[in-house]
């Protein structure tokens, strides 16, 4: 008999084939296994997850992906116990207070994301039962701080660069997770718990020393009780950490005027902020304040009708408008009206009060008074007499020059420091936003914003005045492309999603 030889054939090709199939799953589980000890470095949880369920599906007895498994689980376990010890507390504090239904709220919000959470539950029965028989209220919970389990260690580097240390303690929390603390240290503050709040802005702060928001607040909270120096130091610092954010520099300019009365440094933080928007009513209202204080009728008055051009139901200018009709002298109480509300943590409302000194104004040798706007610019050009090329000194006196209302010699300005230092993006932009908004030359301002990018790729604020501009001559395809580029900086933001999803649409 003749034997098959596909009998002897067969099998080995099956076997080798096995051979190779497990030597592929092997490569693809060491593979997947140093993807997540990036993702777990960078702390990207949810990709760790997914990278880690791979693996062990193709190898569930893989002792690495295993290890990778477990430390996972400590990180995740270690932040929802961060989560509930905030949420209870703030929780318990806020039905101290009285405010009962927004605990309850909070509580359930929670349990909608962590329906297993006994104590939790438990708390917020409590306060629905309090609510319906308030003769319980003697039983609430007591108003303790239960803090979190200790940190888990750290994941072992091994060959991989480590990510930048966190402040102490070292706990890793995500932005959203800061926003979500901050917004309960807002509703502490709401509630009347300042010191609560203060407390909670300042933990904040030890999972991350450099969150301009936490910064900001605790400003506010330290300027409401009096405590100057450390309100001075939180604003300062928000601004240093977030210097794009206009409220955050106007907060600290509202206090170096009123609490400080620096009026030198606040104009310039208003000018910084006019630099970004020239229609911000706030900053055109507080420089027409100075003016005013410094008796300059006159540049008051151009920053009180630029304000009513852009909202002409402002009542403080029209008010100040009124005043001025009546006397050329300046109002014996130029704050009158105008309040200070330092618990408003979006932004602090200012008021001037007439104090003894607070109107004095530098004097020329002639004895014209002249506000600070005048006196810096007459710096600048004191120093472009000596040197005539420096463009930074010209790009701020044309600033300065727009903000009380010579277009003509701004432009001039702008123009010579954009030729003086071409590759400035500061620069380029403040010339295009002119050519722009006061000269209509729209195609020169096309040009000189995308310049802008070209040394700033990243500038959020030219990308989307350009998808804006590009947008509202209906060039969809154009206004697509760089929104896509924003929505890459800022992929958590809604607006410029939907505006993205619409373009691709538009566009498809």
């Amino acid at each position: 008999m003749i034997s098959d030889p596909s009998s002897k054939i067969l099998p080995e090709i099956l076997k080798e084939q096995r051979q190779g199939l497990a030597a592929l799953q092997r490569h693809v589980v060491e593979r997947l296994n140093q993807l997540v000890a990036i993702e777990l470095l960078e702390r990207n949880w949810d990709g760790a997850r997914k990278s880690i369920d791979k693996a062990l599906d193709l190898a569930p007895d893989d002792s690495e992906a295993q290890a990778h498994s477990a430390y996972l689980d400590r990180q995740i376990a270690y932040r929802n116990a961060v989560a509930a010890a905030e949420t209870l507390f703030a929780a318990r504090l806020l039905a101290s207070s009285g405010k009962k239904e927004k605990a309850v709220h909070l509580l359930s919000d929670f349990l909608d994301r962590f329906p297993d959470h006994e104590e939790a539950r438990q708390t917020r029965n409590d306060l629905c039962a309090e609510n319906a028989a308030p003769e319980a209220a003697a039983n609430a919970p007591p108003l303790e701080y239960s803090p979190p389990p200790a940190a888990p260690e750290a994941f072992p580097a091994a060959d991989f660069p480590p990510s930048s240390p966190d402040p102490e303690p070292d706990v890793d929390v995500s932005e959203k997770m800061l926003f979500r603390l901050l917004e309960d240290a807002r509703q502490l503050a709401e509630s009347g718990l300042a010191d609560a709040a203060r407390l909670s802005l300042e933990k904040i702060l030890r999972l991350r020393e450099n969150f301009a928001p936490a910064h900001n607040d605790l400003g506010a909270i330290c300027h409401d009780a009096g405590k100057m120096d450390a309100a001075r130091n939180h604003y300062a610092r928000a601004v240093a950490e977030a210097p794009e954010n206009a409220v955050f520099r106007k907060n600290l300019a509202d206090f170096l005027l009123v609490q400080d009365q620096d009026m030198q440094t606040a104009m310039s933080h208003y000018l910084q902020v006019l630099q970004q928007d020239p229609e911000d009513v706030d900053a055109l209202f507080a420089v027409g304040e100075i003016c005013m204080l410094m008796d300059d009728n006159d540049g008051a008055l151009g920053f009180y009708r630029r304000i009513l051009e852009i909202m002409p139901q402002h009542e403080g200018a029209k008010r100040r408008m009124e005043e001025m009709m009546v006397s050329p002298a300046r109002p014996a109480s130029p704050g009158d009206g105008i309040t200070v509300d330092k618990s408003q943590y979006g932004r602090i409302v200012i008021r001037f009060d007439d104090e003894e000194g607070a109107g004095e104004s530098p004097v020329t040798p002639e004895g014209t008074p002249q506000n600070p706007a005048q006196i810096r610019m007459q710096e600048l050009m004191d120093l472009l007499a000596d040197e005539p090329e420096n463009a930074a000194a010209h790009h701020e006196l044309g600033l300065l020059q727009y903000s009380i209302g010579d277009k003509t010699a701004a432009l001039q300005s702008l123009e010579t420091a954009v030729r003086y230092a071409p590759g400035r993006p500061e620069f380029l932009k403040s010339l295009a936003d002119f050519y722009y908004t006061e000269s209509g030359r729209v195609a020169e301002a096309v040009d000189l914003y995308e310049r802008t990018l070209t040394e700033s790729p990243d500038n959020r604020e030219v990308l989307a005045i350009l998808g804006n501009l590009h947008l509202n001559m209906e060039e969809f395809a154009d206004a697509r492309f760089y929104y896509e580029r924003l929505q890459g900086l800022m992929p958590d933001d809604d607006k410029i999603a939907q505006i993205t999803a619409a373009l691709r649409e538009k566009t498809a």
